[in-house]
């Protein structure tokens, strides 16, 4: 081989050589990109979840401010008014007004179940049967005094009344009773024996 064609050769090797190494650090850029843009992501996944982590534990969260508001509407010494399902408007820790448990005795005089009065008068049907309940132990739809005292006795003219209206009529209930009481002007709402003490006097 003449001197020309060695030195083609050589040339050749030098622009292969060249390639190559041109080819490997292009390679070794393009992984160098890859894992750091994988790292990158791999922050940026890690950030996120760190940071709905956050999101969840922090008290501004919805949940968190919906329990806030919920202590803040039952606070004793910051009453604020709330609605129940019906959309009537209530007090909460506070019992339902006179009037409204007066309807409810009403209705059930008149035949109505928890049920129905619930609905009609726009109340709970929990607490439509706790009145009830309570009407159908004492005879009263009054609201329970907080503290109290021992329960007074009942007086004797009080005493006669009732036991002149069960001989009259034997099949007369406690709860009929106590509202004949009342309108005899017998005692009044606030005086009115309970049904236990109705039943000791006709005993």
């Amino acid at each position: 081989m003449n001197d020309f064609g060695m030195q083609h050769c050589e040339d050749i090797d030098m622009d292969f050589e060249a390639w190559l190494n041109d080819t490997a650090n292009l390679i070794q850029s393009y992984n160098c990109n890859q894992t750091y843009s994988t790292l990158q992501m791999s922050i940026q996944e890690e950030e996120v979840l760190l940071l709905s982590d956050e999101i969840n534990k922090s008290p501004n969260s919805d949940t968190d401010r919906n329990d806030l508001s919920e202590q803040a509407v039952c606070n004793k010494d910051n009453p604020k008014r709330r609605k129940n399902h019906f959309g009537r408007e209530y007090v909460c820790g506070r019992p339902l007004p006179l009037d409204v448990r007066l309807a409810i005795r009403d209705m059930f005089q008149a035949g109505g179940n928890a049920c129905e009065i619930a609905v009609k008068l726009n109340i709970t049907h929990g607490c439509a049967s706790k009145i009830l309940k309570r009407y159908k132990a004492t005879g009263s739809v009054e609201a329970k005094k907080i503290g109290g005292s021992n329960p007074k006795k009942t007086v004797p003219a009080v005493v006669e009344a009732i036991i002149k209206h069960k001989t009259n009529e034997p099949q007369l209930k406690t709860w009929e009773l106590r509202d004949r009481l009342i309108a005899d002007a017998v005692c009044d709402t606030s005086s009115i024996p309970t049904i236990p003490s109705i039943n000791r006097s006709v005993v």
